[in-house]
């Protein structure tokens, strides 16, 4: 099973939700697997606590992690998404398209260059080594980062 969930990403293309038929298969793989991390509710089984707490909030709808930007109150199930979601306040791109002598930046790994799709994004801070640095020229935007 697991080699066919593997070769509906090995391009790196696929994304979104999975195929009905991949997601049976995992149930049925979940139903005889021997991990006893398994959610009460569907039956999916997990390699590790913390994912099944992860997995838990899918039906609670549970959005514990609040950005403390002034005004925003937005809230994630995820802590990588609020982090990311940050970004957007701070103005942070640390992912930059491979391709030589683009340069175009990204607040995320999973975004793709418009220029060139099929080029992989690196994580790299920006010259100078100012992680977080056009909003920090923002007075609010400072502030709120010295907290």
């Amino acid at each position: 099973m697991q080699a066919k969930v593997n070769e509906l990403f090995q391009d790196g293309i696929r994304r979104g939700r999975p195929r009905a038929e991949t997601v049976r298969e995992l149930i049925n793989e979940g139903e005889s697997s021997s991990s006893h991390i398994r959610c009460n509710i569907c039956n999916r089984v997990f390699p590790r606590e913390k994912s099944l707490q992860a997995h838990k909030r899918t039906h609670t709808g549970e959005r514990p992690y609040l950005c403390d930007y002034p005004d925003c109150g937005k809230a994630f199930v995820q802590s990588g998404q609020l982090k990311t979601h940050q970004r957007l306040h701070t103005g942070e791109k640390p992912f930059v398209c491979s391709e030589n002598g683009c340069g175009n930046r990204f607040t995320h790994a999973n975004r793709h260059c418009p220029k060139h799709p099929y080029a992989r994004l690196k994580r790299e801070e920006p010259a100078g080594g100012q992680g977080k640095s056009q909003a920090a020229d923002n007075k609010a935007v400072a502030e709120w980062l010295a907290k």
